[in-house]
């Protein structure tokens, strides 16, 4: 088993944090290596609510299925997948303050046993951490961006 945990401070309350990261559709912007997440069917957020997703790690790209097992609003999401890689990514929020909170990160990635597993673990997981510090950092961005395009909008 390979785990990944990291924690991405937000310039925005957790309500805003929840918003933005619950739409699936900033899942390629701020997932470093995400090529695509499409829903699968009718349900594009909440419990049940299931994905398609391929992401590239180094020069392969990992497809999976994914489906949201856990779902209490502004406070945590659980997605196990359902096929492709064996992998589930928990996604915990707390407010720091009023205008900042936190968003932890925990991704588990279940391998194959024996040589071949500890094989491909030594070989992904130096890829899968820096992937992993880039989403950290794409979290931060791309959640203090949208907060600010919220509160204060462009005017035409």
């Amino acid at each position: 088993m390979l785990e990944i945990v990291f924690v991405a401070p937000c310039a925005a309350p957790v309500q805003v944090a929840w918003e933005y990261f619950s739409d699936y559709r900033n899942a390629v912007k701020y997932m470093h290596g995400m090529v695509s997440y499409t829903p699968t069917g009718s349900l594009e957020k909440g419990l049940g609510a299931s994905f398609d997703g391929a992401m590239k790690i180094g020069p392969s790209t990992m497809n999976s299925t994914v489906e949201t097992v856990t779902w209490e609003e502004n406070s945590l999401a659980v997605y196990k997948s359902i096929q492709g890689v064996d992998l589930t990514t928990t996604y915990r929020f707390s407010k720091v303050d009023d205008e900042h909170s936190e968003v932890q990160v925990e991704m588990l990635f279940e391998l194959p046993g024996g040589v071949a597993g500890r094989a491909m673990e030594k070989a992904i997981e130096p890829i899968v951490r820096a992937n992993a510090n880039n989403t950290r950092d794409n979290m931060t961005r791309v959640v203090g961006e949208y907060y600010a395009s919220v509160r204060n909008p462009a005017q035409p």
